[in-house]
């Protein structure tokens, strides 16, 4: 009862903490390349995962049911990206939307 308090109370101190560090004129310039360095690795990350999965399931190190149910290449490379997206997600939140809207269960 007391905890869900004491969390947000916490977290309302580390967020007026780090927003006073902030100081947005300083903050301006380094932005255009904040943004790409986060676009950049996220493109990484999921073109990684993506072919790294694929290779991993036709190399038969890793078993991939929803890999194995497709009929052409395009479908299995929709299905890999489809599960670099979820290692991408930054939220749990988004994996768990995903799963949901699937209806998935576990195998």
């Amino acid at each position: 009862l007391i905890g869900g308090f004491i969390n947000r109370l916490s977290l309302a101190f580390i967020a007026g903490t780090a927003g006073a560090e902030i100081f947005w004129p300083e903050l301006r310039s380094l932005l255009g390349p904040m943004m790409l360095q986060v676009a950049l690795i996220s493109l990484a990350t999921l073109v990684t995962c993506a072919c790294g999965t694929f290779l991993l399931w036709s190399l038969d190190i890793i078993a991939v049911p929803a890999l194995a149910a497709q009929g052409s290449f395009q479908a299995r490379a929709a299905v890999s990206l489809l599960i670099a997206a979820l290692m991408v997600a930054r939220s749990p939140a988004s994996a768990i939307a995903v799963i949901s809207e699937l209806q998935c269960s576990e195998a």
